[in-house]
């Protein structure tokens, strides 16, 4: 792919938000914990939807930047925010 994933994956189009309009998010104090894993039914209903959606397509890997970013880390936002595309491109289907 474009940006180099080995596997096809499902990139989520949406917007990262703050943490009040996020409930699941990826922060500097909960990485090591959100990397062990969590409940489906803790992403809001858009992400739960974009899950459904590449189970049902058989695809395994979902790209969501607020959990594939570090959003409370402005370095690396800015350095991902401005690698979309390359994300988008790369994606086998962008919901």
């Amino acid at each position: 792919t474009a940006n180099g994933a080995s596997h096809p994956y499902i990139a989520l189009s949406h917007g990262w938000g703050g943490a009040k309009r996020n409930k699941l998010q990826m922060t500097r104090d909960c990485l090591a914990n959100r990397q062990r894993g969590f409940s489906i039914s803790e992403l809001p209903r858009a992400r739960r939807d974009a899950v459904t959606v590449a189970r049902y397509l058989g695809v395994q890997y979902l790209w969501v930047g607020s959990l594939c970013v570090v959003q409370d880390d402005d370095d690396e936002k800015g350095r991902e925010m401005g690698k979309m595309w390359q994300v988008n491109a790369g994606a086998t289907l962008t919901v």
